[in-house]
């Protein structure tokens, strides 16, 4: 029988990072986003940076607990994070004057999680 979660390393070290931190400072988003990357490749998100240009606002910061790639335009200053990204959303959200940031970096930068958005 194949396995049907992640069978990555990397991802296996950041879900196990993400449980961990949750637990330490109380905060269930980061264990719902563990959750989220623990399932099958094929069911985690892909966005577009023309959603995020249409769901947020300025200053939000929202995690994507999958891939991130630069289909569209953005023009709002957002914080990101997602599993993958790609060059090309890379380049868009960092010229709109946003920042994107890995899972763990935005985990650590916002240990609660509250001002946090999963998109997915």
């Amino acid at each position: 029988m194949k396995p049907t979660g992640p069978t990555n390393p990397t991802t296996l070290k950041i879900m196990s990072a993400l449980r961990k931190h949750a637990k330490k400072e109380s905060a269930e988003i980061w264990k719902d986003v563990a959750l989220r990357l623990g399932k099958s490749t094929r069911l985690r998100p892909v966005v577009n940076t023309e959603k995020i240009e249409k769901y947020c606002k300025d200053g939000d910061v929202v995690v994507i607990p999958g891939k991130l790639l630069g289909q569209g335009i953005i023009s709002k200053k957002v914080t990101v994070s997602s599993l993958y990204v790609s060059d090309d959303a890379k380049k868009k959200i960092e010229g709109a004057g946003g920042k994107y940031l890995g899972i763990l970096d935005a985990a650590k930068k916002y240990p609660k999680g509250s001002k946090v958005k999963i998109m997915a």
